[in-house]
């Protein structure tokens, strides 16, 4: 089975110089050892934006590779959808940005693996779900971004909202925050072991569909679907600039049928 992973990176104060980006806390800029491994998504939250850069051997070159415009404070996708640009296992990306000189500034990679034993989540296709859809239902959950170069504590996405009927099986669609954050992952309760997720923008058109979408141009299944026996062990990440930043996000969620 396949899975995404979604990588977070930061540089503390680059100012106009292109500067090197760690990766947060717990995670690695190097691919992992799965197979079938692309870079599906790019994306930067800077505060004042600059240049977003990410290169290695592999790529095109090792001199400048992917090397794009990061806008200011706005979590845009860089590359287009379904791009795919092929990684080998193992390989360290050099990811690097520039921005200003007393700011954190954020890079996130949304990397697939078409396997990638003991980590795989319960992905569907739309065409799967779309048949089985019952029902649909916005879950609210409050989070937080965590400290410099961390994901924010997970949350249980049932935290505010407990509605989920049981047994049961939830697609999540999308969702829609109600402030600006680099980043949202889902992760745990059968969704998968990594992280997985999206650009924390507020642009319903892009985020209310965003596992669909995403699929729907990658050709992968890209939908999380959990059993809502586990719905305590799904958890909420938030990543951004700043520490302890709080947005509400409603997930769009699918019941489905059986």
């Amino acid at each position: 089975m396949s899975t995404f992973e979604l990588v977070g990176a930061f540089a503390t104060n680059p100012g106009t110089t292109i500067t090197a980006c760690a990766a947060f806390s717990g995670q690695s800029l190097e691919v992992r050892a799965g197979d079938g491994v692309t870079l599906e998504q790019l994306w930067a939250y800077n505060a004042t934006g600059g240049i977003l850069r990410v290169r290695s051997p592999n790529l095109h070159d090792n001199t400048q590779g992917i090397r794009m415009r990061a806008p200011a404070a706005s979590p845009q996708l860089i590359l287009p959808y379904a791009s795919r640009v092929p990684l080998l296992k193992t390989e360290t990306l050099t990811v690097e940005t520039t921005g200003g000189e007393a700011e954190t500034d954020n890079v996130f990679l949304l990397n697939y693996y078409s396997s990638l034993p003991g980590m795989e989540g319960n992905l569907l296709h739309w065409a799967e779900v779309q048949p089985q859809i019952d029902n649909l239902m916005g879950v609210e959950v409050a989070a937080k971004t965590g400290a410099v170069g961390h994901w924010g504590t997970p949350v249980p996405i049932n935290t505010s909202m407990d509605l989920f009927r049981r047994p049961a099986r939830y697609a999540v669609l999308g969702y829609q925050l109600d402030k600006v954050v680099g980043a949202v992952a889902l992760s745990g309760g059968g969704v998968g072991e990594l992280r997985f997720g999206g650009p924390g923008m507020i642009e319903p058109d892009v985020t209310a569909e965003w596992f669909i979408r995403l699929g729907e141009e990658t050709g992968q299944g890209t939908i999380p679907v959990f059993d809502s026996q586990n719905v305590g062990q799904v958890s909420v990440e938030l990543g951004g600039q700043t520490a302890e930043a709080e947005s509400k996000i409603t997930f769009l969620c699918a019941k489905l049928k059986g």
